[in-house]
């Protein structure tokens, strides 16, 4: 799961391992059902993240500082 990706090809992976879900086989969807579960938590945790610096920016209120630090919160990690 350390694999960087942006937002359209989590959505691909999360549609490909959705329809396994679908299986009459109780292991692919249990699989199935453990990759979905661990990439939202991996999801969250990094959006977490990025609004924790977001706050710690705006509570110090420095402009110049605020915008470079917008940019890194964009840019893929």
């Amino acid at each position: 799961m350390s694999i960087e990706d942006n937002g359209g090809l989590r959505v691909l992976a999360i549609n490909i391992l959705g329809r396994f879900l679908s299986n009459c086989d109780n292991n692919i969807r249990f699989i199935s059902f453990s990759f979905i579960t661990l990439m939202v938590a991996t999801w969250i945790g990094q959006n977490q993240k990025i609004r924790l610096m977001v706050v710690e920016i705006n509570l110090r209120g420095d402009g110049a500082e605020r915008l470079r630090e917008r940019g890194r919160a964009k840019a893929p990690e």
